[in-house]
């Protein structure tokens, strides 16, 4: 057999971080000479947001900045929490010609209250329940061109725990309104727990 010969670069050793130092800086000084530790500098502190809090205050934190930092991230995540929880129904009507004309669609995905002529009501009414042992404080905000004709029998009142309550939304499609106009909006219903207060 032949002798077969490879081409190529030898591979090297791998030198130490303090030999390639040396190398890099022509003297034989050690890495402790120079005044650097290298498992201190691996084992420094990643910054951190308290860290960039104090630095932007130009303070150290007290224990009172501590504590309305937590109050606050509190009340943005109840805020957050009552907002993703709240009800959201889509509310319209249609305006028709005519007199005592009433055509009412029956889904109980939305508050519509169907076909209304000039001069005409409907109601739609909604079931609210507090399944938990904290009562609730109810808020309704109506949105929309829908709002001006919409009246709700109750609003900003609290729920006891366990409790149900009916509420009813009443429209009345005044004289003066368009034929063949859409009066559209949304309604929000926000349960904010009160704990008693």
């Amino acid at each position: 057999m032949e002798n077969i010969k490879i081409i190529g670069e030898p591979q090297r050793p791998r030198k130490s971080f303090s030999a390639w130092l040396r190398e890099r800086m022509g003297q034989s000084v050690s890495v402790h000479e120079m005044g650097m530790d290298i498992t201190e500098e691996a084992q420094k502190p990643k910054r951190s947001f308290s860290a960039w809090i104090e630095k932007t205050a130009g303070r150290p934190l007290r224990l009172r900045d501590k504590i309305i930092g937590v109050l606050l991230i509190i009340a943005f995540l109840s805020a957050f929490y009552i907002a993703l929880d709240a009800n959201k129904y889509r509310a319209m009507v249609h305006v028709v010609d005519g007199e005592g004309r009433v055509g009412v669609n029956p889904t109980t995905e939305a508050l519509d209250f169907g076909d209304l002529s000039r001069g005409t009501s409907a109601v739609r009414r909604v079931n609210i329940a507090n399944g938990t042992p904290i009562p609730m404080y109810i808020i309704i905000v109506e949105t929309g061109r829908l709002a001006d004709i919409v009246d709700i029998s109750k609003n900003y009142f609290t729920l006891a725990p366990r409790a149900e309550e009916k509420i009813e939304f009443i429209t009345y499609v005044p004289a003066s309104a368009q034929v063949d106009a859409n009066y559209t909006g949304r309604m929000y219903l926000f349960k904010i727990p009160t704990f008693g207060l």
